[in-house]
């Protein structure tokens, strides 16, 4: 099953593995993105990442969607993640997948980005992309590590803006 679907521009960390996997009891973690997925050595520095315990696969948009609709990621408890919100907007807008929700989790500060909160800055592109995950239905949510209360992230932008 998906317990998580996370946004994290440094992918497999360690937020990820001990944070998030512990507390979820993680037996894989789904690393979707069309950059990566062809890139044998990046495949390989970020299964390096991942606990020994833990499954690992690196997919592109098409593959995680098949996946998802031939049930292979649901037999396991499952981490999706990828950098940016684009990936998961393809994933829901073009494949139909069906994600009830998203966490938007580390987004490091790069000129140009908009603040959200501490640990979070989006681009344009990415603000829109997650508009039209929230318009789809999508709840979008910020927490960066289970501790944390969850809080929506437009609520969080709009604060930030003031």
């Amino acid at each position: 099953m998906i317990l998580l679907a996370r946004i994290d521009d440094r992918l497999i960390h360690g937020q990820v593995t001990v944070g998030w996997s512990r507390f979820l009891n993680i037996e894989k973690i789904v690393v979707i993105s069309d950059e990566y997925a062809e890139d044998e050595m990046q495949r390989q520095f970020l299964a390096f990442a991942v606990p020994e315990s833990t499954e690992f696969d690196l997919c592109s948009v098409a593959d995680a969607a098949k996946n998802l609709s031939d049930n292979n990621y649901t037999k396991k408890r499952t981490l999706l993640l990828s950098a940016s919100p684009q990936e998961y907007r393809a994933l829901v807008l073009e494949h139909k997948v069906d994600l009830k929700e998203i966490n938007v989790g580390g987004q490091r500060y790069e000129d140009g980005k908009h603040v959200v909160c501490e640990g979070v800055r989006l681009t344009d592109k990415a603000l829109e992309d997650l508009k039209a995950l929230s318009d789809a239905g999508v709840k979008i949510e910020v927490r960066l590590i289970p501790s944390n209360e969850k809080k929506d992230l437009f609520d969080l932008f709009e604060a930030a803006q003031k």
